[in-house]
């Protein structure tokens, strides 16, 4: 039961990030791999995440989907087609100290998290590698994960 209500809210804040955005409803043709594996540098280490691309060749809206506390192994895959299916990416990815990521665990940790991944998506080669448009990054989350977005976005 608390796994579908999460999902409902997933993707209802994704939908909502989708309307805000003004986001056409058809899928650019993808060019390159749909999901892909990335290391997030932070501090003496990286974090482990996966961008869940769009598609298309024109730099695009990304979105970082922070998870709630202790956060799912899994991000709400509902959620992420809805918002690519609107043609936006979506970076998951876990703090230090959750679901394998090195180093402990703190609220201080994630929020240096979020301005590491904000920093690697507007970083030349992840842009030119994956149609990013560095102006365009949207800290979303769940949760924990909504305290993290809006204090990223407030000192961004």
């Amino acid at each position: 039961m608390k796994t579908e209500t999460l999902l409902v809210s997933g993707s209802i804040a994704a939908l909502s990030l989708a309307l805000l955005t003004g986001c056409a409803a058809t899928m650019p043709t993808p060019a390159q791999p749909s999901v892909v594996a990335v290391r997030i540098p932070v501090g003496n280490s990286a974090l482990p995440g996966v961008l869940h691309l769009a598609g298309g060749s024109d730099p695009g809206v990304t979105a970082i989907w922070f998870h709630g506390f202790p956060g799912l192994p899994e991000p709400d895959r509902a959620a992420i087609d809805v918002l690519r299916s609107e043609g936006i990416s979506v970076l998951t990815l876990h703090y230090r100290g959750s679901w394998g990521a090195p180093a402990t665990f703190s609220a201080a940790h994630a929020l240096e998290d979020a301005r590491a991944a904000i920093a690697f998506l507007r970083a030349p080669s992840t842009v030119d590698s994956y149609a990013i448009d560095p102006d365009a990054v949207i800290p979303v989350g769940d949760s924990f994960g909504s305290w993290i977005a809006l204090q990223s976005a407030s000192g961004d």
